[in-house]
């Protein structure tokens, strides 16, 4: 008798936090798995960022602009400032 196994998963889908952490969301068999796994993640979840790594090499990233500082009235000067 033969088992069939289940491809191991070699892409790895990490949410990103504003502080730059990084925690598993999970594992995925494929690059398309773990694209359409990140677009969903980054739709549901509009506090964090999500990336996408193939072993240690990231190859996408998802909702990352939401990481970046944003120009309010009160630190328009600081932002003006650092040009």
């Amino acid at each position: 008798m033969r088992i069939a196994h289940a491809p191991a998963p070699d892409h790895a889908l990490r949410r990103v936090h504003p502080d730059g952490s990084e925690e598993p969301a999970g594992a995925y068999p494929d690059f398309a798995a773990g694209w359409a796994a990140g677009q969903r993640a980054a739709h549901a979840d509009r506090a964090a960022a999500f990336a996408l790594y193939r072993g240690e090499r990231r190859v996408a990233r998802f909702g990352f602009n939401r990481l970046l500082p944003r120009a309010t009235a009160g630190n328009l000067d600081a932002l003006a400032g650092a040009l």
